[in-house]
């Protein structure tokens, strides 16, 4: 579950290799885009 993110909706669209990458490598790859994402949005605002 990610966090911190605002209430967008996100389509991932994987690369031809990630059929034979692990759970492992396409977990952190994903984990590393909503970090970049989360600094991108910057501060949340609730309210």
């Amino acid at each position: 579950m990610q966090t911190g993110l605002p209430g967008w909706d996100f389509v991932v669209m994987a690369k031809h290799g990630a059929a034979s990458a692990s759970n492992k490598v396409l977990r952190a790859s994903l984990d590393g885009h909503f970090e970049r994402l989360k600094r991108r949005a910057g501060p949340r605002h609730d309210g």
